[in-house]
């Protein structure tokens, strides 16, 4: 009866034990799932967030253009329609072109004929972008692909009045391809390829990792990716009726047979002649920042099964540092220890939109000059020194109640709550441009400069993304201007 006795009290002991271990096991395997659906979802957020922030350029760069051109075709019209191909006008189509991204301006008479800032003339009359011009819309053209080097230009048109009659139209064209280059080299360190696209899949722009890209001019957007595997039944047909919508979206994909990752497609509407932006990219790439979750996840697991009738009060102090230092690193760059940007736009959209209290602040957005001259030059490890050495900087020279951020590559971002007074902002604006010439760095023989831009809260924006939006105009101005100098945003 006693071996009895024993021999149940061993079994309900043993019992217990299995179902502590079960449960904690069947705990650890729930968290893991939950914390894959978390980061694929904070993953297609951030995917989300970055396409609709280069959209968002890539509209105000064109719009930028159209304001150039609204300007100069104000002063063409002033001197009539019999001093239309004048000297003086030709001389403006010159200075249009030198000053601006347009890689040529024309000016093209009621006939059709446009006369371009290099001396030379052709028939355009037949052109669609000429049509609406000289009815008096402003016009983008359909993309024109060359055949020399590969690269997709559009042509930007205004109407040039005469008091209230149309005279001509002022064109100039743009390298959508040489934009596209520049959209994504920041983001998941270029990993992936961008595509830009007509709702009815037309190719108009491409650039990327060639790894990953097979997409090229002459394919169709929708005939290419039909050979895709998706996670949905009939969702291409769902994205079909986004880009038609003008609507954004992501999606999971994958090719039949071969052996690649599992691939994410963001896209959204550029906002142009129903344009759309898409970016691809590996699933693994897009989630490269969590892979020390699993990591640890999968170390914790192993470790319980191994320890957990010794070290479980040890494993349970373990799990609250990790917690800790999870929590941690989920709000900061791991490079600069700077915040990131996701936590940048909570903290920032939370005191912004408390508008009862009419908090007022600054936005200050920054990036380093010629970065990608460093990079090449001095390798990627003198980089990550110098975005370290420049966050550090950072850091030292802001206000107390300042908080700065990291939010991709060499972009950074200050905000400075309740500081409203523009000599106070000019200052310390100024203040970083002349400081930031100082710094030295062992590994270069050389300095560095930065470009800024200044944002006002409220009035630029109330909301995280307006004030990134307006500053990130004035950045370019800055950039424009000749870098290594601020500027305001003013609407």
């Amino acid at each position: 009866m006693k071996k009895s006795l024993k021999d149940s009290s061993i079994k309900n002991y043993l019992g217990g034990i299995y179902a502590f271990v079960f449960a904690i096991a069947a705990s650890i395997i729930v968290f893991f799932i939950c914390a894959q659906n978390a980061i694929d979802e904070n993953s297609q957020n951030t995917m989300k967030n970055d396409v609709s922030r280069q959209s968002e350029h890539l509209y105000s760069v064109l719009e930028t253009h159209f304001q150039y051109l609204n300007v100069v075709a104000a002063q063409i019209g002033k001197a009539g329609a019999d001093n239309l191909n004048s000297d003086e006008n030709m001389e403006l189509l010159k200075t249009l072109q030198k000053d601006t991204d347009l890689e040529h301006t024309a000016l093209i008479t009621p006939n059709g004929v446009a006369h371009y800032e290099n001396g030379k003339y052709a028939d355009v009359s037949n052109r669609r972008y000429f049509q609406e011009g000289i009815s008096g819309k402003q016009t983008l053209s359909d993309p024109l692909a060359s055949r020399i080097d590969q690269e997709t230009r559009v042509v930007l048109g205004v109407p040039v009045y005469s008091g209230s009659e149309v005279i001509g139209v002022l064109g100039g064209s743009y390298n959508v391809t040489a934009l596209s280059h520049t959209m994504f080299n920041d983001t998941f360190g270029g990993v992936g390829y961008t595509l830009i696209v007509t709702k009815e899949g037309d190719i108009i722009a491409y650039d990327g990792d060639e790894a990953y890209r097979k997409i090229t001019y002459g394919d169709n957007f929708f005939e290419f990716f039909s050979e895709k595997r998706f996670t949905k039944e009939n969702e291409l047909d769902d994205v079909r009726k986004d880009f038609e919508n003008g609507k954004d979206g992501i999606i999971k994909m994958k090719y039949p047979g071969y052996n690649q990752d599992m691939q994410y497609m963001s896209y959204t509407s550029v906002g142009m002649n129903d344009w759309m932006i898409c970016y691809v990219i590996p699933v693994n790439a897009a989630r490269k920042q969590y892979h020390f979750i699993v990591r640890n996840e999968t170390v914790l697991i192993a470790l319980f099964f191994i320890f957990v009738a010794v070290f479980s009060g040890h494993l349970v102090k373990r799990s609250g540092r990790k917690n800790a230092e999870l929590i941690r690193r989920s709000q900061t760059d791991q490079l600069t220890g700077l915040y990131n940007k996701a936590t940048m736009e909570r903290l920032i959209e939370k005191y912004v939109a408390d508008a009862e209290k009419k908090h007022q602040g600054t936005f200050f957005i920054m990036d380093i000059d010629h970065f990608k001259g460093i990079n090449d030059n001095y390798g990627h490890l003198v980089g990550d020194i110098v975005l370290k050495q420049f966050a550090q900087f950072l850091s030292s020279n802001i206000p107390d109640k300042a908080v700065a951020g990291r939010i991709g590559g060499d972009e950074f971002v200050v905000f400075v709550p309740h500081l409203s007074d523009k000599q106070q902002i000019c200052g310390l604006a100024d203040s970083l441009v002349k400081k930031a010439e100082q710094l030295s760095f062992d590994e270069m023989d050389r300095g560095i400069s930065i470009s800024v831009g200044v944002a006002l809260c409220p009035g630029s924006g109330n909301t995280f993304m307006e004030l990134y939006r307006h500053a990130d105009s004035a950045l370019y101005e800055s950039k424009r201007n000749g870098k290594n100098q601020y500027t305001l945003y003013s609407s």
